[in-house]
């Protein structure tokens, strides 16, 4: 970043008189000061070329990639590596996963303005019987929503299924969906509580710290257990009552966390 040193008394007039770096006249020195500033601005001008870091053959590559409608690109599930899917492949698990009705239910139509007109007659409620304050509910309201979006993450370090497809993390994007900042306000308030919970194991390193602990107090009976669950699809098997149970039974254990936005929780 080019650094540049302004002088505004460069600038001035030759008949104002300068006494070291202040100046006779108070607001002479402020507007030759934005003057000096917006000159020195001016010069700075975008770049018309931008080196490219990748070589031609590479460009070409990720162009030719970009523009094929025959694959799907994503990220892996866990890890940093992107994987090129065949777009047909991606589809048949996506709509496999889909149409299962256990978890899944098709709609004729868009159901967000609905869901939508819920919300905002839940807060009006709320601010009706003074739960919430009202900078909070213009917060959340629902404004200029979005239907959520379905994708899915291929699971690299999974093996593959019976019909050797990857195997999927199911993903819905509620970004701009009816729910989104109210899902993003609990989230807000209600996480660095749940980190305090018992329960809680945020990832393996996290358990292998755990174990270190244990064996600092000495080493673990030879009868001890030790043992994994692989959840599959974890979020789209929970009954949607016993998530909203599980919230609240946490939230019970903080009562506090939301107390500066809400006046209740009910």
């Amino acid at each position: 970043m080019k650094t540049v040193t302004i002088l505004p008394w460069k600038f001035l007039a030759s008949e104002t008189k300068v006494y070291g770096r202040l100046l006779k006249v108070g607001t002479v020195f402020l507007d030759c000061f934005l003057e000096a500033v917006q000159n020195e601005v001016d010069k700075f001008k975008p770049p018309t070329y931008i080196h490219d870091n990748l070589s031609k053959g590479e460009t070409q590559a990720l162009f030719s990639l970009s523009s094929d409608d025959s694959i799907i690109i994503k990220p892996e599930d866990k890890g940093p590596a992107f994987v090129v899917q065949n777009k047909a492949s991606y589809v048949e698990s996506a709509l496999s996963d889909l149409n299962n009705e256990k978890f899944y239910r098709k709609n004729d139509a868009d159901l967000s303005p609905d869901v939508s007109d819920q919300v905002k007659s839940v807060f009006q409620k709320m601010l009706e019987e003074v739960d919430i304050y009202d900078q909070t509910a213009q917060y959340l309201l629902p404004k200029d929503c979005k239907t959520s979006r379905y994708y899915t993450l291929p699971k690299t370090h999974k093996e593959r299924d019976e019909l050797g497809h990857l195997k999927i993390r199911p993903v819905i994007s509620g970004s701009g969906s009816p729910i989104w900042r109210l899902s993003e306000f609990v989230n807000f308030y209600g996480n660095p509580e749940v980190q305090k919970l018992d329960s809680i194991i945020k990832d393996s390193k996290y358990m292998v710290r755990l174990i270190a602990g244990l064996n600092e107090k000495g080493p673990l009976p030879p009868t001890t257990a030790m043992f994994t669950i692989d959840v599959k699809k974890m979020y789209p098997r929970m009954p949607q009552h016993l998530g909203v149970k599980g919230v609240r039974k946490a939230f019970s254990c903080f009562p506090k966390a939301l107390h500066r936005k809400f006046n209740r929780l009910s």
